[in-house]
């Protein structure tokens, strides 16, 4: 659905469901979503601009979307959340929820399983008030290198999305600058969900210096190594087997 969106200039709203991933369901899943879209934007009176639709849980339920409209209807009178009550308000088997934060950016996160090997089932919300060119392309260069390189148990979902949003209200920062701060962040949230993993006791960080090859390259490297089965269970196991 978000990938037949054209380039936004205007995101209004964010609408984040959890327990129903709204795949494969039993009815229209792009029914459901505009729907609740259209009620979404009516209740809060959003101006133009694009509703993103967010959903993570079981595969082949259909959304109650019903009830969902009542409760939709309730929000305006409903206290604000807290970024903590947020994070906690869309887990599923995540035995806590994700925050990390710095000087000019939030993000909140949710995933626990099925992370690789391209973030899966993972849905991560980042906001800043700061105002920088080319947003989307700094995204997705940090993407590459945080949470397309963590992994929990080597499968894959269907459902994942990293949110990046500016209010522009804040001042205008370089590309480089934001990067970086955007990157720190992304790094301890990828962090977080690998430490909150489904059956998780042990966390693997693999280093890969003085490799000649490409990045995509020393990354599949790593990859090879954390999704070893044989290595898994050693580390597991605490018994470092090498032979």
């Amino acid at each position: 659905y978000i990938k037949s969106l054209p380039p936004p200039s205007l995101t209004s709203g964010i609408l984040i469901n959890n327990k129903i991933s709204n795949v494969l369901p039993s009815s229209s899943g792009l029914t459901s979503i505009s729907s609740l879209e259209s009620s979404f934007r009516s209740t809060f009176s959003l101006p133009t601009g694009h509703i993103l639709p967010g959903s993570t849980g079981v595969i082949g339920w259909s959304l109650p979307v019903p009830s969902m409209l009542t409760s939709l209807e309730t929000l305006p009178s409903t206290p604000q959340l807290t970024p903590l009550q947020l994070a906690s308000s869309i887990l599923t088997t995540d035995r806590y929820p994700k925050i990390r934060s710095s000087k000019n950016i939030i993000a909140l996160g949710k995933g626990a399983g099925m992370i690789e090997p391209n973030m899966g089932t993972m849905l991560v919300y980042i906001m800043t008030d700061l105002k920088v060119d080319d947003m989307q392309t700094v995204l997705r260069k940090v993407v590459e290198r945080t949470f397309n390189c963590i992994s929990v148990d080597g499968d894959e979902s269907t459902s994942d999305q990293v949110v990046l949003v500016s209010s522009g209200l804040g001042s205008s920062v370089g590309s480089d600058d934001f990067e970086r701060e955007l990157e720190t962040v992304c790094r301890g949230l990828s962090r977080d969900i690998v430490r909150n993993g489904e059956g998780t006791s042990h966390v693997i960080n693999v280093r890969i210096e003085g490799f000649g090859g490409k990045d995509e390259e020393a990354r599949e490297l790593g990859k090879a190594i954390v999704n070893s089965p044989l290595f898994k269970t050693a580390v597991a196991g605490n018994d470092p087997n090498v032979g």
